[in-house]
């Protein structure tokens, strides 16, 4: 018998309120995942064993993901060092967002930070993490928003000794503009 969840039943599965729900390895490769979690799966298992470096993603993948650095204090967040122009942050926070004055090292939301902290501290140690995550959160300009996504994070190289955490999100749903309060 089979018991591991569909995608539908994982959606189903979590709650209305902001929740992290952690899946098997195994829901990428029976092909419920994301089309683009799955690419970025299959790049880094396919170099696992020789030490996957960031160049090794293709081009269209990096555009999409963003990289953290390989260290975060406890319950937060590792800083963000580089944010793709076409990743699922930039679709919810803004371009505006990634063009600030200060480079954006984190999400403009604490509460989000630490919700999504454990998969990170997860990858730090060395095991991919996988999830989804569902959430409510806001944009720079307090534009309030409901998201659902998948999130892969693995650790990669980026120098013969440096390590960085690359993360693939996708959205399960789109995201849901909510309405201003007054």
């Amino acid at each position: 018998m089979d018991t591991d969840p569909s995608a539908a039943q994982v959606r189903d599965g979590i709650s209305a309120l902001n929740d992290v729900f952690t899946l098997n390895y195994d829901y990428l490769d029976k092909g419920l995942a994301q089309d683009q979690t799955t690419a970025f799966w299959k790049v880094y298992w396919e170099n696992r064993k020789d030490q996957l470096c960031l160049p090794d993603f293709p081009l269209q993948l990096r555009y999409r993901m963003t990289c953290s650095a390989f260290a975060a204090i406890d319950g937060l967040s590792p800083p963000l060092i580089a944010i793709g122009r076409k990743s699922f942050a930039v679709d919810c926070f803004g371009e505006d967002w990634i063009q600030s004055s200060a480079f954006p090292d984190k999400t403009p939301d604490e509460d989000l930070e630490r919700l999504v902290a454990p998969g990170y501290h997860a990858a730090i140690q060395g095991s991919p993490s996988l999830d989804i995550v569902q959430t409510s959160t806001s944009d720079l300009h307090g534009r309030a928003m409901r998201v659902m996504y998948e999130r892969l994070i693995v650790p990669v190289r980026v120098g013969k000794y440096k390590r960085v955490l690359c993360c693939m999100t996708a959205p399960v749903k789109p995201i849901e503009w909510l309405p201003m309060q007054a």
